[in-house]
């Protein structure tokens, strides 16, 4: 009797195609709402933005320096204030003492920042997933929040794969839900991928769905190293302005220090530039190195290594302007040298 009365439920339920509808909305009934800014014209309140970069891009320094910005209520390098508010960062990469520092270093009123350090009685690592009624509850009891950091959110998605589009998805969906009903902006950081060859949109780890979710996406890129390293924050995606500009900064003893002149271009065009600079470098440093005549192809390379040249932009150089590769004897042992094609 049980079978059969939930064959009669199943086929009582089942709507045939001729009853199935679409729910429509009146867009007349939508309430006008203008964009609200959290940097104004760089990244919008209330939603999810995203900075990438390599490790030691400045992409921590970056989302301190905002956090210290907003935990006082101070003015953006463009000239913008911002609204005063309390912050919550969720990082696994810096002790609570470094990343302290860092935001002292930065003029930041400590007490309006707080550090998620695990869920629950049990101290659980936190999983954005399954965490998603801590993570609310606690967002609920901060009325003044203004600013969420998850630096890096793939150590924060539990089980969910973050090479596919539908978990990442459904994730961030989770956690949007959330923030965007309570205004807090969201600002996730994430590594690049080893696609080089590709423009930066597509140069997250993992799923493409974390800059589709996204609203903004920024760049960074360190130029140098040590104290003379300079950082650069670009675009790499604006769903809400058109061509913002962005900045180079300077990190001086954990402060960071922005240019105040504004950056013009994104952040392949910065990453090109770059790119281009270090191979003039490298072809001139190449031309130096074999003006005196053919040299050892394995001591140039270990030479050019030592001088911060990589293989693969040696071998551009190289190409560019075209250096000979001579084998000089016979049998495999036999050395190959590199030489200038006018000298």
């Amino acid at each position: 009797m049980k079978k059969v009365a939930k064959k009669a439920a199943k086929k009582k339920a089942r709507v045939s195609d001729k009853e199935q509808y679409l729910n429509l909305l009146d867009l007349r009934l939508v309430r006008d709402e203008p964009i609200e800014w959290f940097w104004f014209d760089k990244i919008p309140a209330g939603v999810i933005s995203m900075l990438i970069g390599n490790a030691g891009s400045g992409k921590t320094f970056m989302s301190v320096y905002m956090a210290a910005l907003v935990s006082r209520g101070s003015t953006w390098p463009d000239g913008f204030e911002s609204k005063k508010g309390s912050v919550l960062i969720l990082n696994c990469e810096d002790q609570p003492a470094r990343l302290k520092e860092r935001l002292k270093c930065n003029n930041a009123d400590i007490s309006m920042i707080k550090i998620i350090q695990s869920a629950n009685c049990k101290e659980e690592y936190i999983n954005i997933p399954k965490h998603i009624a801590a993570i609310s509850n606690t967002l609920q009891n901060m009325p003044d929040c203004k600013l969420l950091i998850i630096d890096p959110i793939t150590d924060y998605l539990g089980t969910v794969n973050a090479n596919s589009n539908s978990e990442v998805r459904e994730a961030l969906g989770l956690l949007s839900a959330v923030t965007s009903k309570l205004n807090i902006t969201v600002l996730l950081a994430n590594h690049l991928n080893k696609k080089i060859d590709t423009d930066h949109i597509h140069r997250g780890l993992g799923s493409t769905a974390f800059t589709a979710l996204s609203r903004s996406v920024w760049g960074l890129v360190r130029h140098g190293t040590g104290k003379d390293a300079i950082y650069t924050f670009a675009p790499v995606k604006t769903n809400y302005s058109i061509n913002p500009t962005g900045h180079t900064f300077k990190i001086v003893d954990a402060v960071v220090k922005i240019d105040a002149e504004p950056y013009i271009g994104d952040m392949d065009n910065r990453e090109a530039d770059r790119q281009y600079k270090r191979l003039d470098e490298a072809v001139a440093w190449l031309r130096e190195e074999l003006a005196a005549g053919r040299m050892l192809s394995d001591t140039v390379i270990s030479e050019a290594k030592a001088a911060g040249y990589s293989r693969v932009l040696l071998t551009k150089a190289k190409s560019k302007i075209g250096i000979i590769a001579k084998k000089v004897g016979f049998g495999k042992d036999a050395p190959w040298y590199w030489v200038l094609k006018d000298v």
